[in-house]
């Protein structure tokens, strides 16, 4: 009987996770319809020559090829 509890309980979560995933989505992008689309990308900016800092801005091979592939799909 505990064991369907618990199974009960998880299934609950899970719906819940999703319901909120969704709604979180849903808000993103309703507030980002209106300017244009972003692509926000981690780098750690520290492997010469891929990525790397030049004074104060990110460059390098990946940022170059993510700065192409963005822009060909649309977004900043």
């Amino acid at each position: 009987m505990k064991k369907i509890w618990i199974s009960i309980i998880g299934v609950v979560v899970v719906i819940g996770l999703i319901f909120l995933g969704f709604t979180q989505l849903n808000k993103s992008t309703a507030s980002s319809s209106s300017s244009k689309k972003t692509i926000t990308i981690g780098t750690t900016g520290t492997s010469f020559p891929t990525s790397y800092k030049k004074g104060n801005k990110l460059v390098g091979f990946d940022v170059d090829l993510i700065n192409k592939a963005a822009k060909d799909l649309g977004y900043n």
